[in-house]
């Protein structure tokens, strides 16, 4: 008897880890699920076959480079017409529990065989859009304008931005990597689980068996 009930003791602790894995999963999960709720469509691509005849087309994520974006899970369509010398953007992003969509329209500077170059200008700072037709890639700058108006001052102190429009389902993967357990966190965890269900048990069972050691 004694060797059949450490045994069950065994059996019954090993079970204990086992839920404790499954409950430190699936909060991990939904924790990574509540970080990255969605998933952008759009592979980043700039799409140029109808380029000669002034038309272009991108969907895609902004990231700034080297710089953690505000607004991380985004995702942009961007229409140029040559004819019009405008492209549009239609752009949605989720902040925290909110689903924020904008439009804006930018004047074409430059569209030759090889490049095409759209901006717009705010208060303190001009972005600036190039498309590169070989490539088919779209890259951006944050520039600051040169001015003594003491609202600009934190813009022209800081560093030129750089932006990159790329696939959206690259910026979920990474932002949902960032988010996984470290081997620590999964090993603290377990044994808080196990010893915390291991009491749970050891209480159930004393008050089912008073006399039992």
């Amino acid at each position: 008897m004694g060797i059949v009930g450490k045994s069950l003791r065994i059996v019954a602790l090993l079970f204990l880890l086992l839920l404790g894995w499954i409950g430190i999963a699936a909060l991990h999960l939904f924790a990574i699920w509540y970080k990255v709720p969605v998933m952008p469509l759009g592979d980043g691509r700039v799409l140029t076959g109808s380029w000669d005849q002034g038309f272009v087309l991108a969907r895609g994520t902004w990231t700034i480079d080297g710089e953690k974006h505000a607004f991380p899970l985004n995702v942009s369509e961007i229409n140029c017409v040559k004819a019009r010398s405008v492209c549009n953007a239609a752009e949605a992003r989720v902040s925290d529990d909110w689903l924020e969509a904008d439009h804006e329209e930018y004047n074409i500077t430059k569209w030759d065989n090889s490049t095409l170059e759209f901006v717009s200008d705010a208060t303190c700072v001009s972005y600036v859009y190039v498309i590169d037709r070989s490539t088919e890639k779209l890259t951006g700058r944050r520039i600051a304008k040169a001015t003594s108006d003491p609202v600009c001052r934190p813009v022209v102190l800081s560093p030129e931005l750089r932006f990159s429009f790329v696939n959206g389902l690259d910026v979920v993967s990474k932002l949902r990597s960032e988010h996984e357990p470290t081997v620590l966190s999964s090993v603290l965890a377990t044994v808080l689980a196990a010893f915390i269900l291991f009491w749970i048990w050891r209480v159930v069972r004393r008050r089912a068996h008073p006399n039992a050691g």
